[in-house]
């Protein structure tokens, strides 16, 4: 079975800004250091961009379409609604998700790209 991390929030930051997060850094990846913040953040070489998605809007807040943008079953679209309920997250215009089971994300109460790590998720 696939696991899914998620991360949602709401992020200040504009859209090249939070994009940023994810930039590839050609001489951090060939030093065998993270190869972006977010590889660095979570102590990887560099992501696999096929497991990753990402979504941003400037005008939207709408968990709603946030959530709508996680490739996964609406079971597991459930799982992560409840999560959200629970921190109290109402609204969001930013998040991503990362399908790797093996992935340990160590510091759950960390902000990554500003954002909340929801946890890991089955991904039916």
């Amino acid at each position: 079975m696939t696991k899914i991390h998620v991360w949602i929030g709401y992020s200040l930051k504009s859209s090249d800004e939070f994009y940023e997060y994810f930039s590839i850094d050609e001489a951090d990846k060939e030093a065998g250091i993270g190869a972006s913040q977010f590889d660095k953040d979570l102590h990887m070489h560099w992501y696999d961009d096929d497991l990753i998605g990402i979504y941003f809007s400037e005008v939207n807040n709408s968990l709603d379409t946030a959530l709508d943008e996680i490739a996964t079953s609406p079971a597991t679209i459930d799982d992560i609604r409840a999560k959200c309920s629970e921190l109290g997250i109402t609204e969001a215009n930013a998040m991503f998700y990362y399908m790797n089971s093996e992935l340990e994300v160590s510091d759950n109460s960390k902000k990554y790209n500003g954002l909340t790590y929801l946890g890991i998720f089955d991904n039916d």
